[in-house]
């Protein structure tokens, strides 16, 4: 039997590829996941610019019941990427998390770290795998 994993999944920009620099937190796309109990949020790092010493992003899911309501941090929706920028560079790292307990609209929160450097940054992107879909095919 073949499977068509398209009819189960829904893949999404979350954070579309740009350059964050400073250390203020950036949002990313608000994303309706109604319809889906579950997410991986997959988030990619470029090279640092800036000569920092060490970069890092800290990542916090959101959610929402209206999309431009007030969004509030789902527990157990956090992560991050830290280290020296040679080992940073050209990563990712995943979220892998329940949407039980989330309103229907969720967005990614990116707060970037820099120790050192003049004028630091870094590209930055994610993507969202909406998955366990209440009703397939999606």
């Amino acid at each position: 039997m073949i499977k068509d994993i398209g009819q189960e999944i829904h893949a999404t920009p979350a954070f579309y590829p740009r350059f964050v620099s400073g250390e203020a937190e950036e949002f990313g796309e608000v994303i309706d996941r109604k319809g889906f109990e579950g997410c991986v949020l997959q988030v990619q790092v470029g090279a640092a610019s800036g000569s920092p010493t060490r970069i890092g992003a800290g990542l916090v899911v959101y959610t929402c019941a209206t999309s431009t309501g007030a969004f509030a941090a789902i527990s157990g929706g956090t992560g991050s990427i830290s280290g020296e920028p040679a080992s940073v560079n050209n990563t990712d790292t995943e979220i892998n998390l329940s949407l039980l307990a989330a309103e229907r609209y969720i967005k990614l929160g990116i707060t970037p770290q820099f120790i050192d450097g003049s004028t630091p940054a870094f590209p930055i992107s994610a993507v969202c795998i909406l998955g366990e879909a209440r009703a397939v095919p999606v």
